[in-house]
């Protein structure tokens, strides 16, 4: 009994601070709608796993008269991007080095939906287990 509510709480706060992570993330890219076309300037390996090595991509955009040089959120494949092919970013027009990938735009709002209700099936579950 004391286990289960020990892995409830554990559960509970992993399930909030997920949320709490989304939301400053949605927050903090909302205002991320110019979508501009940016060119990958570098691959930099990230990290190596049993399925290959990863990379993190540096990309170089422009808006306005200024150029700007940032690296993506994500980290690809060295099948997925290569130097000098472009990709579509969403930036902030008021501060161009705020830069939203495509699928982090979707990804994000589709996360702060499925958190709550994994939450509530799991308060559902301990409430059904003590019945």
């Amino acid at each position: 009994m004391i286990f289960r509510e020990f892995l409830y709480i554990i559960v509970m706060c992993y399930l909030a601070y997920e949320t709490v992570r989304e939301i400053v993330f949605v927050v903090k890219h909302k205002s991320c709608k110019r979508q501009v076309l940016a060119t990958v300037t570098e691959l930099r390996e990230s990290s190596r796993g049993k399925h290959g090595s990863r990379f993190k991509a540096t990309v170089r955009y422009t808006v306005g008269e200024q150029t700007y040089s940032e690296e993506l959120h994500h980290s690809y494949h060295y099948d997925e991007l290569s130097v000098g092919e472009s990709v579509t970013v969403f930036v902030d027009e008021r501060n161009p080095t705020v830069m939203l990938e495509p699928r982090e735009k979707s990804s994000a709002i589709f996360r702060i939906c499925v958190i709550p209700i994994l939450a509530l099936l799991l308060l559902l579950l301990i409430w059904a287990s003590k019945l």
